[in-house]
């Protein structure tokens, strides 16, 4: 999965931020693992690795805590296979960041999450 963004320097300019991710998915434990390499605009690259234990959070116990608010509710695939998804939608305490982050149906197998929003009065 290839994923490209932008911020805003203190011009006003948008100026690219080019993020390599592999993600990946272990059925067995309900967990994910997402690999990510980032090249900032002046050349420096680094890299990092996001773990998420599935199993222990589940989107009733996010709600529940006032955490996340469902957003949509579509369906993914084809017409004659295909999943229902929902998108969540939260902000993540003390911040201005704003999370998506869309499950499949009765259950937190991930789909999609992005996020985006203000730091440190820029975007």
């Amino acid at each position: 999965m290839d994923v490209t963004g932008a911020f805003l320097n203190s011009k006003g300019s948008g100026v690219p931020v080019d993020r390599l991710s592999h993600l990946y998915y272990d059925y067995s434990t309900n967990k994910t693992r997402i690999d990510v390499n980032i090249t900032l605009p002046d050349g420096t690259k680094f890299a990092h690795t996001e773990i998420a234990d599935y199993s222990r959070v589940s989107i009733d116990t996010i709600t529940r805590n006032c955490y996340a608010k469902l957003e949509s509710v579509s369906r993914v695939g084809s017409e004659s296979r295909n999943v229902e998804v929902h998108t969540w939608r939260y902000i993540i305490p003390g911040t201005q960041i704003i999370v998506k982050r869309a499950v499949m149906a009765g259950s937190c197998i991930p789909v999609y999450q992005m996020q985006y929003g203000l730091i440190d009065g820029g975007t």
